[in-house]
């Protein structure tokens, strides 16, 4: 007997996925963040008087721009050095780009200077302003529809003001190639003059009507590589930083020339220092912060895993007060690379850094209180530091504090909160927040049930690659909700999760195959995926693995192999392999008959409310088989195993009645139940039923 998985999108695996999501993030922030923001010591400010956000799209439906990535991210590490706190966005939506506004300029209330930076598509509409576009905007809208998918540049100027800070600079890298001139004439090409009010100033990637150069085959588009080529320059006044940006860029491209707008009435230095430095020809010869310096060194060692040579260069940036060197050498000691692993002085370090601000930091020391690594474990410290980071806009901060307020661990049960941060995190690009957000909506929970809007999330994960999204999108398709159904959707799905890893994708895959559902049917391809997904350690592939080998469905038949996968799932507390393993040793199915050995089995999957168990279990007390005969035990399991519908249940439980096991005889209850269990086509039912001129 066989139960078949099918792994649905329900809150339980969401909340198993998203476990195993805080853990893999730590190795996530442990190795890859440190190609994060170079570090603190060089900022201007000890407290930062400066915010940034800093958008990248680059993933257009058919017009993608491959820089933007870069740009972005390569900006974000720049302004943070020059004492921003930084927002990131990458790849926004509509929905993403304004609650990504919202949030900065509400921020921005507590903060003098505010800069905005933008690289992605935009153009100037027919009705004459300018717009910015997200990533929902692909080939065959019409401007309308493509307006209501992008911002107003005037929105964000205006929501800018609204903050009432002091200064507000944009940086808007968005007069890519126009990619929609269907529209005719009245779209001009890139973005048209902008007015911008008194105490902003705003510089373009290219003049009105012009277009910005993507810089093809470089690893950022031709302004922003200006940009980052001299925004450190020190005692530098916003203007002669414009000017030589845009010398700059008229050198390499004639036909491009950056465009200026507004004004600002104080001086402005992106890096302003004590006492003027005196001109210098090469910027070799500027002085170098040694902290700095080591670490630039350290660092592309680091990421080059060239662990014993980087060490030397962090360790000295990190004892130098170099805050992301702080949080790298931590990294040495959580994973022993050149030293001997040691949690406890990794944490120390981690701290060091967190204490600058360094978000990556706050990140990995909250994951280290999580999990209890080089401390007791401490929910509400982790939570402590991840909010830190969540507050600056860090997506994964935001996601795991979201499934700190989703279980109420270190934080009060908060389902709103939660949301709240997992759509912070989805909307910049956080998959596992969006695929955490689709199963909320799946299921209705903290939210109205919304299939559609569930089918939306996990499509904006799955399209990213996450595996665990993509395993979602396809049982959606598989069971037609909020989607048509369609089994060819649903194996593409499945193929795309399993090929990652997925061990659910891989068993549901399996399945299809097993039944040819959407697919042929291959038997031999099933037990190929179910073994991939077992050798995961997923309990339910390993008993479905077991039925293969026991009745020679795409395998050879093997009762060795069949036990060994049956008990590799029960003592994972599979109720279908120790149902199996009971049928087994109850009839001696390649092995020697032990009525104990059954008993305990059917015992333990009995007791996870399997029926086929109960009733077996029934039968193992009513005849004395393995243990001691108990008419009252057995009429105990029978009546649990009916009353759940199970077929062969009901037939022994009339039994039972029929034959007084119950304390008296009850033939009108015996007939109802044998009348029940006919009408599931159970033919010992039937066969009573018939003599006693009984109908079903």
């Amino acid at each position: 007997m066989k139960l078949i998985y099918i792994a649905s999108v329900n809150f339980e695996y969401m909340f198993y996925l998203s476990k195993w999501r805080l853990i893999g993030f730590l190795l996530f922030a442990l190795v890859v963040c440190s190609h994060d923001a170079e570090a603190q010591s060089t900022r201007a400010f000890e407290k930062t008087d400066r915010l940034a956000l800093v958008i990248g799209n680059s993933d257009y439906g058919g017009k993608s721009l491959p820089n933007a990535k870069n740009d972005a991210r390569d900006m974000k590490h720049a302004l943070e050095d020059l004492g921003f706190d930084v927002i990131l966005g990458e790849n926004l939506g509509q929905l993403g780009l304004e609650n990504a506004i919202s949030n900065f300029t509400n921020r921005l209330r507590n903060y003098s200077v505010g800069l905005f930076y933008f690289e992605g598509h935009g153009f100037e509409g027919s009705d004459k302003e300018n717009y910015l576009t997200s990533v929902d905007v692909y080939d065959g809208l019409n401007e309308t529809l493509v307006r209501s998918k992008s911002i107003s540049l005037t929105d964000v100027v205006s929501s800018m003001r609204e903050s009432n800070n002091k200064t507000n600079i944009l940086l808007i890298d968005a007069c890519r190639n126009n990619p929609y001139r269907s529209w005719g004439r009245s779209t001009r090409r890139g973005l048209g003059a902008v007015n911008a009010p008194h105490g902003t100033i705003a510089f373009f990637a290219a003049s009105p009507g012009q277009e910005a150069d993507e810089n093809p085959g470089g690893r950022n588009g031709l302004f922003t590589q200006e940009i980052l080529r001299h925004i450190a320059t020190p005692n530098q006044e916003l203007n002669q930083f414009f000017k030589k940006i845009s010398l700059g860029v008229k050198i390499q491209n004639s036909n491009q020339q950056p465009y200026q707008a507004g004004f600002i009435t104080d001086d402005f230095y992106f890096k302003p220092v004590s006492k003027p430095e005196p001109v210098v020809k090469m910027e070799a010869d500027l002085p170098i912060n040694p902290a700095g310096n080591a670490f630039r060194k350290g660092r592309a060692l680091y990421e080059n895993a060239e662990y014993s040579a980087a060490l030397p260069l962090i360790r000295e940036a990190a004892e130098g007060g170099h805050a992301s060197a702080q949080r790298i050498y931590a990294e040495f000691f959580y994973n022993g690379y050149a030293v001997t692993k040691n949690h406890k002085t990794a944490l120390a370090w981690y701290q060091k850094a967190a204490d600058q601000g360094e978000v990556n930091a706050q990140f990995g020391l909250g994951l280290m209180y999580f999990n209890g690594y080089g401390s007791v474990r401490d929910y509400r410290k982790a939570s402590e530091w991840w909010s830190k980071g969540a507050s600056k806009g860090n997506a994964a901060c935001q996601f795991n504090l979201g499934l700190m307020y989703h279980t109420g661990a270190g934080v009060n049960k908060d389902e709103a909160k939660a949301i709240s941060l997992w759509r912070e995190a989805a909307d910049r690009g956080n998959s596992a927040a969006q695929n955490n957000l689709g199963t909320m909506y799946k299921n209705g929970t903290g939210v109205d049930k919304d299939e559609s809007e569930a089918i939306k999330w996990f499509r904006k994960a799955a399209e990213k690659g996450d595996a665990a999204a993509q395993n979602n999108l396809a049982n959606m398709y598989k069971n037609g909700l909020g989607v048509t159904r369609d089994a060819t959707e649903a194996v593409n799905w499945y193929r795309k999760a399993a090929v990652q890893d997925d061990k659910y994708a891989q068993h549901n895959i399996a399945n299809i195959y097993e039944e040819g559902l959407g697919v042929t049917k291959d038997e031999a391809e099933a037990v190929s995926w179910y073994r991939k997904s077992a050798e995961q350690n997923n309990p339910e592939a390993q008993a479905n693995l077991g039925y293969m080998y026991h009745n020679g469905y795409g395998v050879a038949i093997n009762k060795t192999e069949a036990r060994l996968w049956y008990r590799k799932a029960a003592e994972q507390n599979n109720a279908v392999a120790q149902f199996n393993l009971g049928i087994i040793y109850s009839e001696g199915d390649g092995v020697f008959v032990d009525n104990k050995e059954a008993l305990r089995w059917y015992r333990k999957a009995a007791e996870q409310g399997y029926a086929s168990a109960q009733d077996h279990l029934g039968t193992m007390y009513a005849y004395g088989r393995g243990v001691a005969k108990d008419p009252a035990e057995a009429v105990k399991w029978y009546y649990r195993a009916a009353l759940q519908g199970d077929a062969s249940g009901q037939y022994n439980l009339a039994n039972m009645y029929e034959e007084g096991m119950v304390g008296h005889k009850n033939l009108a209850t015996a007939i109802q139940l044998y009348q029940k269990s006919a009408r599931q086509n159970f033919k010992p039912a039937q066969q009573i039923l018939k003599k006693m001129a009984k109908s079903w």
